[in-house]
């Protein structure tokens, strides 16, 4: 599972140009108990390489066909991992970090804690499972998951999980999980200068009858209509005119 796991939150993250991918946050996100890392993967060294040669954590595959072998009933038997149980593996500890404001093994140090939450609220909108979007939050969730993000992606990352923890949604019927997020998220933007979707952009993103892209204006792709929540766009002054003497 484990390894099945590294694997799909390396893998959604990926091309992320702004997410590093430190394996001691990787670590810290799915253990439960002190050295837990070690004693599922230690004994798996032919397959997955868990230190680097400077002896620092760095999850290594050696062989991606192992993955393939994993995927594949017929062939991994009682090994095969299906991708519903993980997904709804990596869903419960996001959700039991989210809740818990922290990972469940204690970090060694605050700056090792400020690295964690960093590294957690940029990758969670790309975590955002089935499992996950069935959960119950309150808004205190939301607003530590806006806090702890870093101020340089956050505005993408807002969008992005305004979306994503919508797709999930009946038509005109939002799960509960969907409700919390974005009126706290709305809240935040309004509070912020942003431009938030009117009742009739609602009613027509649910109607599908308009599909908007949920990014900053301007990396949104011109064949889609213009994203009704927009970060505020910064203002433009004019040159100032020197005076010659």
């Amino acid at each position: 599972m484990w390894i099945r796991a590294i694997d799909m939150i390396e893998s959604d993250i990926r091309g992320r140009e702004q997410i590093s991918f430190p394996a001691r946050c990787v670590k810290a996100l799915l253990e439960t108990s002190q050295g837990e890392t070690e004693y599922l993967l230690g004994s798996l060294s032919s397959l997955i390489g868990i230190v680097n040669n400077k002896g620092e954590l760095e999850f290594r595959l050696y062989h991606k066909s192992f993955l393939d072998f994993l995927d594949a009933p017929d062939r991994g038997a009682d090994l095969h991992v299906d991708y519903g149980a993980c997904n709804q593996f990596v869903s419960a500890r996001c959700l039991e970090t989210l809740k818990s404001k922290a990972p469940q093994v204690a970090l060694p140090s605050n700056d090792a804690k400020k690295e964690f939450d960093s590294f957690f609220a940029q990758t969670l909108p790309y975590l955002i499972y089935h499992n996950f979007c069935r959960s119950r939050f309150d808004s205190g969730d939301v607003y530590w998951w806006i806090t702890n993000h870093p101020s340089h992606s956050r505005d993408t990352a807002i969008l992005i999980m305004f979306s994503g923890i919508h797709k999930n949604c009946g038509r005109f019927r939002c799960l509960s999980a969907c409700r919390v997020w974005r009126k706290t998220i709305l809240g935040f933007c309004k509070d912020n200068g942003w431009r938030v979707p009117s009742p009739i952009d609602r009613l027509l993103e649910d109607f599908r009858a308009t599909t908007y892209v949920y990014y900053p204006i301007n990396v949104t792709p011109t064949t889609h209509p213009k994203s009704p929540l927009r970060p505020p766009q910064p203002t433009i002054r004019p040159p100032v005119r020197l005076g010659v003497e």
